[in-house]
C-alpha cells in the first residue's frame, strides 16, 4: 500500500519562505509555525 500524500496548507509555504529568504529568525520562525500547526491540528483531534 502506498503512502498517504500530506497536503502542507500554503500558509506554511509562504512562512518557510519568508523564514528561508527573507531573513526570517528561527524563533519567530517556530512560533508562527506552532501557531498555525495548532490551529490546522486542533480539528481532527476534536472530532
Amino acid at each position: 500500500m502506498a503512502p498517504e500524500k500530506t497536503q502542507v496548507p500554503e500558509e506554511v509555504i509562504r512562512l518557510y519562505d519568508r523564514f528561508t529568504h527573507g531573513g526570517m529568525d528561527r524563533r519567530a520562525f517556530m512560533e508562527q509555525l506552532t501557531q498555525i500547526a495548532g490551529s490546522t491540528a486542533a480539528p481532527p483531534a476534536a472530532g
